[in-house]
């Protein structure tokens, strides 16, 4: 996750699942709020149910595959410096493979 940096001249910075786990409970209200809406949005979520009755099965679809371009991108970018795990790079690969046939 992605925050306002403090400090420095990063507009933001990365917080680990650790920090991310504990806004959950200890976190500023700001933070609890953001959290309980996203739980409202994927709580209930049967990504194997009807797509025409439910939107958040394509949407989350797509958060998967923005994700996917983005890791290649990344890795592409310096493929010989990459510190993207192959088994990631191919995971990537079969999964936008997956989405050009489909």
């Amino acid at each position: 996750m992605l925050r306002d940096a403090q400090m420095g001249q990063r507009q933001f910075e990365v917080i680990g699942y650790k920090q991310f786990e504990a806004m959950g409970s200890n976190g500023e209200e700001e933070d609890r709020l953001w959290l309980r809406r996203l739980n409202t949005v994927i709580d209930d979520l049967d990504i194997g149910g009807d797509r025409t009755r439910d939107a958040r099965i394509d949407q989350l679809g797509e958060i998967y595959m923005a994700t996917a371009r983005i890791i290649e991108a990344l890795h592409s970018d310096d493929a010989a410096r990459s510190r993207i795990f192959p088994a990631t790079v191919r995971a990537v690969e079969e999964a936008l493979a997956s989405s050009m046939a489909g």
